[in-house]
């Protein structure tokens, strides 16, 4: 069986969204006798050569229901195949799959707050001695250093890799920050860490020791005591304090 390219429109498949681009693909592979199909899974606004003259068909306007029925029997016929390359796209769909169930376990607000805590936790640490603008920033690269440390043993489909795909930014905490207090921030780990031990179990214990090293990275980020941050303790007696308040908070060994 040869793979199958996939041309998908809601609309009509037009000149300007590439249909002369896909027509001209499908005659190469037939001049060339490619073990390439070609599908149109919706229609076009001018005809275009077809099978059996070109491996190309035009499936025309569908449902939502039928574009599932069809794509899983394609699907199904390429596993059939037991090639690589059908192992690792039923990998990759079932974890898919696995993806949208955890995070379909959480509220809109929830997975929110699962994000936001390591950014929580970090502003409780840098609201103990407060960094001059480079600090803040040095103290974000620490945090989302923890972060990617973290996600390199995690699996794909984990809290962790799940909500912490991309990197949290100075912009993003001063947001967080905006008009809360050292209390709210508590909240928010405490919180966090509340929805992730009920919806995933399994996650949870990685989950604290994450936002446990953020906060210590983003401590140990903060030299205090030093020309131009040099040559002082890697965090403060404040920051130490802030840093006992988060274990607490997390209620779990890690950070110590």
């Amino acid at each position: 069986m040869g793979s199958t390219f996939w041309a998908t429109q809601s609309g009509n498949l037009s000149p300007e969204k590439g249909l002369r681009v896909v027509a001209a693909c499908a005659e190469d592979a037939a001049r060339r006798h490619l073990p390439l199909t070609f599908r149109v899974l919706g229609s076009t606004t001018e005809p275009i050569p077809q099978a059996p003259d070109v491996p190309l068909s035009i499936f025309g306007q569908y449902e939502d229901s039928g574009l599932a029925q069809l794509l899983a029997g394609d699907a199904a016929d390429f596993e059939k195949t037991g090639s690589e390359t059908a192992r690792l796209v039923r990998l990759a769909v079932d974890a898919g799959h696995q993806a949208a169930h955890v995070k379909a376990k959480y509220t809109p607000v929830q997975w929110e707050r699962v994000r936001l805590a390591p950014v929580a936790a970090a502003y409780v640490v840098m609201m103990a001695d407060k960094s001059r603008p480079v600090g803040a920033m040095d103290e974000m690269r620490a945090a989302n250093g923890a972060i990617d440390d973290a996600k390199k043993v995690a699996s794909p489909t984990s809290v962790l890799s799940l909500a912490f795909d991309t990197d949290f930014s100075v912009e993003e905490l001063s947001k967080f920050a905006r008009g809360r207090t050292n209390a709210d921030a508590l909240r928010t780990v405490r919180e966090a860490i509340e929805v992730v031990t009920r919806n995933s179990p399994g996650d949870v214990s990685t989950y604290r020791r994450l936002v446990a090293d953020v906060a210590s990275q983003v401590a140990s980020a903060s030299r205090e005591g030093g020309v131009l941050r040099f040559g002082g303790t890697h965090a403060s007696a404040s920051e130490r304090a802030a840093l006992d308040q988060l274990r607490s908070v997390i209620g779990d060994r890690h950070g110590r």
